[in-house]
């Protein structure tokens, strides 16, 4: 395994102090968060300027949204889909690694 240069070693130093750094300050908002989520679902402000919205945390949920759907008109909300997982478990490992692409940036991991 290679080893890191000066420079490098100095930049990956500053980069797990930032990510730690990071990680604190999430933690901080989630518990000030936590106590913000007491409040009723609105906005609301300070000194007439807006400052905080509590919305309530919602998603599609298709099974209900097909209930909606006329029945004669169900069949058009199903798709055949490729399913990457049954593919992948359909092909021995050294398969898979022929599959493999490149996407985006080189992850930057800290070991």
């Amino acid at each position: 395994m290679p080893q890191l240069d000066k420079d490098s070693a100095l930049i990956a130093a500053k980069l797990a102090e930032i990510n730690a750094k990071i990680t604190d300050l999430n933690s901080q908002a989630e518990a000030l968060k936590a106590e913000l989520r007491v409040l009723p679902v609105g906005k609301y402000e300070i000194g007439g300027t807006p400052a905080l919205n509590i919305v309530p945390n919602r998603r599609f949920d298709v099974n209900k949204g097909l209930e909606l759907v006329p029945e004669p008109l169900r069949e058009r909300c199903y798709s055949t889909v490729l399913d990457p997982a049954k593919v992948k478990q359909l092909i021995a490992p050294a398969l898979q690694e022929m599959a493999m692409v490149e996407v985006g940036k080189p992850k930057v991991v800290l070991a």
